[in-house]
């Protein structure tokens, strides 16, 4: 799955790497904050915003039961 508006300002400063973990978002309240949702495998910068970058993230869950998902860093 990719997840973008990942802001390359952070990627540059180390803060989202490759081989970190996504985590679920408690938004709702109905998924524990620490459910993971899978690893950072490849980061690249996003052609139509060079602002922005693009993250690929091999799932530790069934795709098709996601409905958002969200970078987080406490």
């Amino acid at each position: 799955m990719e997840i973008g508006d990942v802001e390359q300002r952070d990627v540059e400063q180390g803060m989202v790497q490759v081989d970190d973990v996504v985590l679920a978002a408690p938004i709702s309240g109905r998924l524990p904050g620490a459910l993971t949702v899978g690893r950072v495998v490849n980061i690249r910068p996003d052609r139509d915003n060079p602002l922005l970058a693009i993250l690929t993230v091999r799932s530790s869950v069934d795709e098709e039961s996601l409905h958002r998902v969200y970078v987080y860093d406490p």
